[in-house]
């Protein structure tokens, strides 16, 4: 870029990062550093992708930026630069998050001035971001509020905008309505355009498409290169689905340990890696086909459904006629013994709540469900362990649990019992110990694994067991889940969003939309040859 005299512009850092780190107080009194020295810089207009294994640094960065760290961290820069701004600069000053109260104070003023208007964030889960009981207008308004001076009628119509901006339909009929009325990918075009409202300068994605299925996943990214290149806002996005960073960033950082191991241009960083763990990281990626086993799936049928349907009720007030959806229509199936069945579509198909009808979840359905006996172990596993596990107990009490409940073990039996599965999941028995916000993503899903296997059930439901995990990580957890399945001649009915993820570990598939079945067949069968339109853009 050159400017009118024909010397070279020099492009201008929105963003400038020295030496970050972050630590935690430890059990032992000492400090527990997660970003160690981190430093980066992020120009105007420009998207840098942040990749890494759970526990690499790449959120409390993110969190770091925006002021969010938690009470209890430790923060050491010699700088954070923004816009002309210093948000926290120079060890003397800075060495504590909580540090000294005039310090603190400043640091409180510019943060409020700026969040909200020239920076903003996106987090990975919008149902919990989201406030439950406020409408969506009241949300998307509170910004403005904040930082302009706008009257309530141009308000609305700058909500009514970003909301279309986000490619929302009807976006006035969406103005009262609540958060959990709405599907997971339009909560998250929500909080994309709350986000944008204010044309910040700054946009940070913290995993915003990890819950999402395959087709909205590529919408909401689509969705933010668009805006972001429209507003020339520059974006941090973190995510540990590569392929998603290689289509979207101009600039990838790969984190290990709180530390940068790789930085460079998307081309430089995925098409000639440096780094062995950048290349370890890229080949850990879910690709091909089912290896074949030695073990047959049995004719023997363990699960069938029969036209189940499944109609929920949705109140619109005291003097309205309430709204009904129906949530799944006259899906029928059939699940042999030692079969992986698994169960594909967009967010809001149906699969989850047919996954809890057959699970026993929920009792108000039609159609029949049938299980070879009725004495039959079927246990589930749901997509987030950390909301689905105890978190005010310790590991050893949330797996002993469901042997109290069902079997007659004695307390020295149940013990044994847990040691045996913790080893079986890969875990050690230290973990016992632990309460679940102690452990890492990858061994809370093992724990809530061994929780569902601990009472050795026939049949196993998992609902998105590793849509919220790294590539490592989740190459591990499905070699497990295939272990387990083997040695126990388990059987799973398997639901996912990821196509690649279903295609190396399922033997039949189904795919879903709008609550009934499209079509069902053999896996390979189905990803090479499929005969709906529908997915053919799935595997799209």
């Amino acid at each position: 870029m050159s400017n009118e005299n024909g010397h070279a512009k020099e492009e201008k850092n929105l963003l400038r990062i020295e030496r970050l780190c972050v630590a935690f107080p430890g059990k032992d009194g000492k400090k527990k550093e997660v970003v160690k020295g981190v430093s980066f810089s992020l120009r105007e207009g420009e998207i840098l992708g942040i990749a890494g294994e759970s526990g690499s640094g790449k959120s409390m960065t993110a969190l770091a930026i925006m002021g969010l760290l938690p009470e209890n961290a430790t923060r050491d820069c010699e700088g954070i630069f923004f816009d002309g701004q210093t948000l926290c600069g120079g060890k003397e000053n800075n060495k504590k998050f909580r540090g000294n109260r005039t310090e603190k104070q400043r640091e409180e003023k510019v943060r409020q001035e700026l969040s909200g208007s020239k920076m903003t964030m996106i987090f990975q889960e919008p149902l919990t971001s989201l406030n439950p009981v406020l409408t969506i207008k009241k949300q998307m308004e509170e910004p403005l509020l904040l930082h302009t001076k706008l009257s309530s009628e141009e308000r609305e119509r700058a909500v009514v905008s970003a909301l279309t901006k986000a490619e929302l339909k009807n976006a006035k009929r969406l103005l009262n309505q609540y958060p959990h009325q709405l599907s997971g990918g339009m909560r998250q075009r929500v909080m994309i355009a709350m986000a944008m409202i204010n044309k910040p300068r700054l946009l940070i994605c913290d995993e915003p498409t990890t819950a999402l299925d395959a087709v909205t996943e590529r919408e909401i990214v689509s969705l933010i290169h668009k805006l972001a290149k429209e507003q020339n806002t520059a974006v941090i996005f973190i995510s540990h689905d590569l392929s998603v960073l290689r289509n979207l960033c101009d600039r990838v950082m790969i984190m290990k340990d709180g530390k940068t191991v790789e930085e460079g241009t998307a081309e430089q960083v995925f098409e000639r890696p440096e780094q062995d763990y950048t290349k370890n990281l890229m080949q850990a990626t879910v690709k091909g086909a089912k290896e074949a086993t030695e073990q047959p799936v049995s004719e023997t049928e363990v699960l069938s459904a029969t036209k189940v349907s499944v109609v929920f009720r949705r109140s619109n007030g005291w003097f309205r006629v309430p709204e009904l959806k129906q949530a799944v229509s006259e899906v029928s199936l059939s699940v042999k013994q030692g079969e992986i069945f698994g169960i594909v579509g967009e967010s809001g198909c149906g699969k989850s709540t047919l996954l809890k009808a057959l699970a026993g979840l929920l009792v108000h359905y039609e159609g029949t469900i049938w299980k070879k006996d009725s004495k039959i172990g079927v246990q589930m596993v749901f997509q987030d362990p950390y909301t689905s596990l105890n978190p005010a107990k310790k590991v050893g009490w949330i797996l002993e649990e469901p042997l109290r409940l069902n079997t007659g073990l004695s307390k020295e039996e149940r013990e044994q019992r847990v040691r045996e599965i913790l080893k079986e999941t890969e875990l050690p028995e230290e973990v016992a110990e632990r309460h679940v916000s102690e452990l890492s993503g990858g061994q809370r899903q093992r724990v809530a694994i061994a929780a569902a296997l601990i009472t050795k059930p026939e049949l196993v439901l998992l609902d998105e067991p590793v849509s919220a995990l790294d590539v490592t990580v989740q190459a591990q957890i499905l070699e497990l889940l295939l272990r387990l399945q083997r040695e126990h001649n388990l059987t799973y009915i398997f639901v996912s969003h990821d196509m690649a993820v279903v295609r190396k570990i399922c033997d039949r598939v189904m795919v879903m939309k709008d609550g009934r079945v499209v079509e069902c067949g053999e896996t390979e069968d189905l990803f090479v040859k499929p005969q709906e339109e529908y997915t053919k853009k799935l595997l799209g």
